[in-house]
């Protein structure tokens, strides 16, 4: 799945959900910390006209790009107090609240784009999804992907040897272990992945 149809699938059970939670006409308010040109902020968009197109124009969402609404740790506070009513948010942020998410920044832990996108769409990163309610007061609404990590050193890397003694620089999170056995880590990349998010 490209990652054009995994926002837009993931559009369309928002605005279903939306349909079931709210019967009255509404602007959501969903905030983005990429720049306008940015994957996620034109998917973002993308949502935003699907949704008001699917609602008959009762629906809209103005979308907040480029860090409009803060960083991401000041958008999670204000989905949790209602402030923002949706989001698009690094795992990292999240695992630094609720650290079994950590375990998807596992590095080596898929093949290939399409490892990563059976990974997001696997029952084990469902559950994760599941611990956001309880953990952070929010729901995560589904998975989306940019693209895979990568390494840039002035160095040739050509295999894990040559990062011996190498300093990272990494989004700070606190690892978790315990889902690491359910992910059947494999080899070569982690990924770049962002979560939907909704206030509670």
């Amino acid at each position: 799945m490209t990652p054009t149809k995994a926002f837009l699938s993931t559009a369309v059970a928002a605005s279903l959900l939306f349909g079931a939670v709210s019967a009255q006409a509404r602007d959501f308010r969903l905030g983005v910390i990429t720049p306008p040109q940015h994957l996620w902020s034109t998917e973002a968009v993308a949502f935003a006209d699907t949704l008001h197109e699917r609602s008959d124009g009762e629906h809209s969402v103005s979308v907040f790009p480029a860090q409009q609404l803060g960083n991401e740790a000041q958008m999670v506070q204000q989905l949790q107090t209602g402030a923002l009513d949706m989001a698009f948010l690094t795992i990292a942020e999240i695992s630094n609240r609720i650290p079994d998410f950590g375990a998807l920044y596992a590095p080596y832990l898929v093949d290939d784009v399409d490892h990563a996108a059976r990974l997001l769409r696997s029952d084990t990163a469902g559950e994760l999804l599941d611990l956001m309610p309880q953990g952070v007061g929010m729901v995560g609404v589904g998975y989306g992907m940019v693209g895979m990590r990568q390494v840039l050193s002035r160095a040739p890397i050509e295999n894990q040897a040559d990062m011996s003694g190498k300093r990272l620089r990494i989004t700070p999170f606190e690892p978790s272990i315990l889902p690491l056995a359910r992910l059947q880590p494999r080899c070569h990349c982690s990924k770049s992945m962002t979560l939907w998010l909704m206030a509670r």
